[in-house]
C-alpha cells in the first residue's frame, strides 16, 4: 500500500519539465498583460485627439498621464499586499474587473478633471495586478525558466502599446477618441469568465496556506505527469519560514541591499520608460516629422523592446544576470543620448529609438524577471509589490519630468541627454547590487537561488 509522502512542492516545480500546463498559464498571464499594457499606454495615443475635442492643452498631458500611473503605484503596494493574504488569483481577477470597467468609463469622460480622477482609479486595477501576474508566472516556472517566463510575460506591456498605437490609429479616423476606450474596458470584461475558470490559484500559495491539498495534488501532477500525488500527501515549502508578510522582511541582513537598490534601480528604469513612451510622438513632431510618422517613434521604441527582452532573457538565464542588464543600461545610456545627435530625419531617428527601445526595455523587463526571483515564495508578492510601487514612482514622474524638459525649449542634443540620465543612474545601482551580491557570496554561482 503507498504511504502518504512528504512533497517539497518547490522542488517538484523545479525539476518538471516545461510543458502545456505551464504554457497555458503563461499565456493566460501574457493576455492579461497585454490588456494592461493596452490599457496604460492608451491615453498617449488619444492624448490629440481628446486635447483637440475638449480644449485641453497639451502641456496638460503630462498630469493625465501620470495620474493612471500613480494610480499604479498605490495599487501595486497595496494589492500585492492583500495578495500575500488573501491569495494571487482573487486579487487578480478583482484588478482586471476593476480596471476594465473604469478604461470603459473614460469613454464618457468629458473634462480634464474626470480624466484625471478616472486614470488614476483605472491605474489602481493595472498596477494591482502586475504584482500577481508577476508572482504567479514566477512561481510555476522551474528554477532555470523562471526569470525568462516572466519577461515573457511582460512582452505584454510593451505588445499592448504596439497593438494600442495601430490600433486607435485606425479605429479614431472612423469613431472618435473614446472607442479606444471601449476596446480597451470590453476587451478584458469579455475575456474575464476566462480567466476566472481557468487561471489557477499559485500553488505554492496554497502549500503555506495549508488550503485544498486536492487542488495541490491535482495541479504537481499536471506539472510532474510521471509522479503520483494524492490530497494525503504532506505538502510543504522547504524554504526558510516567515510568520508574516511584511515589509520589515524585506530589509532582513540578506534581502536590504537587494531590496534598496533593485528598488531604486527600477525606479530609475520607469522613469525613462514612461518618458520616452509618452513623449516620443510630441518630440519628434517638434523636431519636424509629420505626426503619423511621430507616433510610429513609440511604436518602433516598443517593438524594439520585445525584441531586446527576447535576447536579453535569453542571455541572462545563462550566465549572471546583472552584469548583463548593467551593460544594457549603459548601452541604452548612449543610445539615447543619440536622438538628439542624429539628423532629424525619419531613418536615422527612427533606427537610434530603435536601439534605446532594443537595450533599455529589453533590460527593463529583464530586472523584473530578476526581481521576481530575487524574493521567497511567502514574501513574493510583498516584495515584488514593494519594489514595483516605489519603482513605479518613477512612471508618473518620467512624464511630468518630460513635460518639464520640453517646456525649457532645449536644443534636441542637449534635450536627450538630460533624458538619458535615468538610464545611466540605473546602470550604476545595478553595478552597485552587483559588487554587493559579490562581497556576499565569495563561490561563482551568484545567480538568485529562489522558490
Amino acid at each position: 500500500m503507498r504511504r502518504n509522502q512528504t512533497i517539497d512542492v518547490a522542488k517538484v516545480i523545479d525539476e518538471a519539465q516545461f510543458g502545456a500546463f505551464q504554457i497555458r498559464i503563461a499565456s493566460l498571464l501574457f493576455a492579461v498583460m497585454l490588456l494592461d499594457g493596452f490599457d496604460t499606454q492608451v491615453i498617449a495615443f488619444v492624448a490629440p485627439a481628446i486635447g483637440q475635442e475638449l480644449s485641453i492643452a497639451p502641456s496638460s498631458f503630462g498630469v493625465i498621464f501620470s495620474a493612471g500611473l500613480l494610480g499604479a503605484a498605490c495599487g501595486a503596494f497595496f494589492l500585492g499586499r492583500l495578495a500575500d493574504r488573501v491569495g494571487r488569483r482573487i486579487v487578480l481577477l478583482a484588478c482586471i474587473l476593476e480596471f476594465s470597467l473604469l478604461t470603459l468609463a473614460c469613454a464618457f469622460a468629458r473634462s480634464y478633471e474626470w480624466l484625471v480622477v478616472l486614470r488614476f482609479a483605472a491605474g489602481i486595477g493595472l498596477g494591482g495586478a502586475m504584482p500577481n501576474l508577476f508572482a504567479l508566472a514566477s512561481e510555476y516556472a522551474p528554477e532555470k525558466y523562471r526569470i525568462a517566463l516572466v519577461t515573457v510575460t511582460l512582452w505584454g506591456i510593451p505588445l499592448g502599446g504596439v497593438l494600442g498605437g495601430f490600433l486607435t490609429a485606425v479605429l479614431i479616423r472612423q469613431y472618435g477618441w473614446p472607442i479606444a476606450f471601449w476596446v480597451g474596458g470590453l476587451t478584458p470584461l469579455a475575456l474575464l469568465p476566462l480567466f476566472y475558470f481557468v487561471l489557477p490559484e499559485s500553488i505554492r500559495f496554497l502549500t503555506l496556506a495549508k488550503r485544498s491539498p486536492d487542488i495541490i495534488a491535482r495541479t504537481l501532477t499536471k506539472l510532474s505527469p510521471g509522479q503520483q500525488f494524492t490530497a494525503q500527501d504532506n505538502f510543504v515549502l522547504l524554504e526558510t519560514q516567515i510568520s508574516a508578510s511584511r515589509i520589515s522582511d524585506l530589509f532582513s541582513r540578506n534581502l536590504r541591499n537587494g531590496t534598496v537598490l533593485l528598488s531604486l534601480a527600477l525606479f530609475s528604469s520607469f522613469v525613462i520608460v514612461y518618458l520616452l513612451t509618452n513623449w516620443i510622438p510630441s518630440v519628434l513632431a517638434k523636431s519636424g516629422l509629420p505626426i503619423e510618422k511621430a507616433v510610429m517613434g513609440t511604436v518602433i521604441f516598443n517593438i524594439a523592446g520585445i525584441i531586446g527582452s527576447i535576447i536579453v532573457s535569453w542571455i541572462v538565464q545563462r550566465v549572471r544576470p546583472l552584469p548583463i542588464i548593467c551593460f544594457g543600461y549603459f548601452v541604452g545610456t548612449l543610445a539615447v543620448v543619440s536622438i538628439g545627435l542624429v539628423p532629424a530625419e525619419t531613418t536615422p531617428l527612427m533606427i537610434a529609438i530603435f536601439f534605446s527601445g532594443f537595450f533599455i526595455i529589453g533590460v527593463h523587463l529583464s530586472i523584473v524577471g530578476y526581481i521576481a526571483a530575487f524574493y521567497p515564495t511567502q514574501i513574493r508578492a510583498t516584495g515584488i509589490g514593494f519594489t514595483q510601487s516605489v519603482s513605479r514612482i518613477g512612471s508618473f514622474v518620467g512624464p511630468l519630468l518630460g513635460g518639464l524638459l520640453i517646456s525649457l525649449s532645449l536644443a534636441q542634443g542637449q534635450l536627450f541627454q538630460f533624458i538619458a540620465i535615468p538610464s545611466f543612474l540605473a546602470a550604476v545601482l545595478v553595478l552597485l547590487l552587483e559588487g554587493s551580491q559579490r562581497a556576499r557570496s565569495p563561490s561563482n554561482d551568484y545567480k538568485v537561488k529562489a522558490s
